[in-house]
């Protein structure tokens, strides 16, 4: 089992955006996310998966507020 720790990824409306004549793009927010799990995965020299793969995840929210947890757990997983 490999185990570590990510920065709390954006939702998944400040992940993506939609393009006027169709299509989607990837946010700033998630172009930022992606670089700071790659790095993270890099200075751990994580293997590159293959196979099936179970993913746990613990969302720790830096305040009280209500959070759409869904929306942040799809940004774990989208490719």
């Amino acid at each position: 089992m490999i185990s570590f720790n990510l920065p709390m990824a954006p939702t998944i409306n400040h992940y993506y955006g939609n393009r006027p004549h169709g299509g989607k793009f990837i946010k700033p927010a998630g172009v930022a996310f992606r670089k700071e799990v790659a790095v993270i995965v890099k200075a751990l020299g994580l293997p590159t998966l293959t196979g099936r793969v179970r993913l746990g995840v613990k969302i720790s929210p830096a305040t009280r507020a209500r959070q759409d947890l869904d929306n942040r757990l799809k940004a774990c997983w989208t490719p």
